[in-house]
């Protein structure tokens, strides 16, 4: 069965994303490859919870699914953190986000038990580099994007309903305000 409300907030969530990318590309390559990488991830989320792909590939969908959202989060996030570093005049930072996400992901893959670990770490990292760079430099809608995407994840969540709406959504949403403000932040 369809999830229409999820499968429209994924597809905002992607164009928000895949736009958002274009804009930033020129000036900030690790942000829009960040952005990009969250719109593919939404996209193929659209696929899962519209449901048309046929009945024999949807187990394929929902794997490339997960599999992406995960990708998004664990490299995704610290890229868009690595733009934020570059733009505040920090090398030291962007290579530490990159370092942590490609890190994270090698040892995701050789063990496995510490998958979910390693994606809490680079992304928390990321996310609180952007917010205390971001107060540093008194850019309060990159500092408005990295709580927002805090609230998301540790608040909101993707579980169940709050207040009569999936969780799922309502994340999806939170993220794309999110990256909206990461964009214009870096504009």
């Amino acid at each position: 069965m369809a999830q229409i409300s999820t499968a429209i907030s994924d597809l905002v969530l992607s164009v928000s994303s895949f736009y958002g990318a274009g804009v930033i590309a020129r000036r900030y390559i690790h942000a829009a490859v960040g952005l990009l990488v969250i719109a593919l991830a939404a996209g193929v989320g659209m696929i899962r919870f519209l449901n048309i792909a046929p009945l024999h590939r949807r187990n394929a969908v929902i794997s490339l699914h997960t599999k992406l959202s995960w990708f998004a989060t664990i490299l995704g996030i610290p890229l868009i953190a690595a733009s934020f570093s570059i733009k505040y005049r920090s090398d030291y930072g962007s290579q530490l986000h990159i370092i942590s996400g490609i890190a994270g992901i090698m040892l995701s893959i050789l063990l496995p038990k510490f998958k979910d670990a390693c994606t809490h770490f680079a992304s928390t990292l990321a996310i609180l580099s952007i917010l205390l760079q971001s107060f540093r430099a008194d850019n309060v809608l990159a500092m408005a994007g990295a709580i927002l995407y805090a609230v998301a994840s540790t608040v909101i969540g993707t579980v169940g309903y709050l207040i009569g709406y999936l969780r799922i959504d309502i994340f999806h949403y939170f993220l794309v305000v999110a990256n909206i403000a990461f964009v214009r932040a870096l504009q």
